[in-house]
């Protein structure tokens, strides 16, 4: 009996989270929205999503969000052919190939770069290569 109460709490507790959690991103989501309308009101869709130059600050602003829609979509295909194949040889090295005192030292290792976050690791390796390049370190 002592257990069903436990489980009951532990249950909607985590339902109250989920839904907080939601919440929360549904709030983000209304902000951006909500901060974000009054430039389509000055230009057309069209032109937000084909225009080239993103100047807010001149006078008329300027915003056009195509490249950066292009630079997103040129990334992450980049990001994909590069660590798919990565992702699937180290897999198929890890399960089939290395022994398992060797997985036992990798394995851990590929799973705490799994629980990083992408942007983490972007940030750091953005911080290192530009300051390579600010230092004079440029790479060859």
């Amino acid at each position: 009996m002592k257990r069903t109460i436990k489980d009951f709490i532990f249950e909607k507790s985590l339902l109250f989270l989920a839904l907080l959690t939601l919440a929360g991103l549904a709030g983000i989501v209304w902000f951006l929205f909500k901060e974000g309308m009054p430039v389509l009101e000055t230009i057309s869709l069209k032109h937000f999503l084909t225009g080239h130059d993103w100047y807010p600050t001149e006078d008329p602003p300027s915003f056009g969000i195509f490249p950066l829609i292009i630079g997103s979509v040129s990334v992450t295909l980049l990001a994909a052919v590069m660590a798919i194949p990565l992702g699937i040889l180290c897999a198929v090295c890890l399960s089939e190939i290395a022994s398992s005192r060797l997985r036992s030292i990798f394995k851990p290792f590929i799973e705490l770069l799994a629980a990083m976050p992408s942007v983490v690791i972007g940030f750091v390796g953005m911080t290192v290569f530009s300051c390579r390049i600010i230092s004079g370190h440029r790479p060859d």
